[in-house]
């Protein structure tokens, strides 16, 4: 996210709170300018911000927001299989709402068919992943960093998601804007430390090893 008028570029890394902190400063009149740019620019890295917008980027207050490697990672692996579960139930939903409607001909309600068997069979292959099959097949690496470089260095403030009311609003007085922070995107689950075996625990620790040192985070 970046804001022309209030002169910030917001680094957003996933599950750490930034669709909260973007939704802030939307849902507020006259923070937000219409015609900034918006999801365009979801999820920039450090370097891509840089990379086009190098006047703003050196002058515009930058910041962003970390956390927990192993309970960001739980956050995601929850917030995926919501994901799959959601795809499967309006794919299914679609094509009984079709069928039951015959508005459509045999080949498109075929068509639906097949995609709403098709997400059933992925989901019962996907959902019964553990947390260290999820790890394994997924990218995982470590925040605010590409390349084994850290680019947190570029930036202003590097808020922490286990304080992030606090580090909001140090952000808020810096910027000199009054906003409040809703919750919005969050994933159902229970406390990190009971989805970790001890090798899904070792794979996070070696792909994010740049977080533990940077940021102290410990299991």
């Amino acid at each position: 996210m970046i804001s022309h008028r209030h002169k910030f570029i917001f680094v957003h890394t996933q599950r750490t709170g930034g669709t909260s902190i973007e939704a802030a400063f939307r849902a507020k009149p006259g923070v937000w300018h219409p015609e900034d740019p918006r999801d365009e620019h979801a999820h920039l890295s450090v370097r891509e911000y840089r990379e086009l917008f190098p006047t703003e980027f050196a002058s515009y207050f930058k910041f962003s927001f970390v956390r927990n490697p192993w309970d960001r990672i739980v956050s995601l692996y929850a917030k995926q299989r919501e994901t799959w579960v959601d795809r499967e139930q309006k794919a299914t939903q679609q094509f009984r709402q079709a069928e039951l409607a015959a508005v459509l001909d045999s080949k498109e309600l075929r068509r639906l068919g097949r995609k709403a068997e098709r997400m059933t069979r992925l989901n019962n292959e996907r959902l019964t992943h553990s947390l260290a099959e999820y790890c394994e097949q997924t990218r995982i690496g470590p925040q605010l960093a590409e390349h084994d470089q850290d680019w947190s260095c570029e930036l202003d403030f590097v808020g922490r998601f286990e304080r992030l009311g606090e580090d909001f609003q140090t952000v808020l007085s810096h910027l000199g804007v009054a906003v409040e922070l809703p919750h919005i995107n969050g994933a159902a689950h229970g406390p990190y430390r009971g989805y970790y075996d001890d090798e899904a625990r070792d794979l996070v620790a070696e792909r994010c090893a740049q977080d533990l040192q940077r940021w102290g985070y410990a299991f």
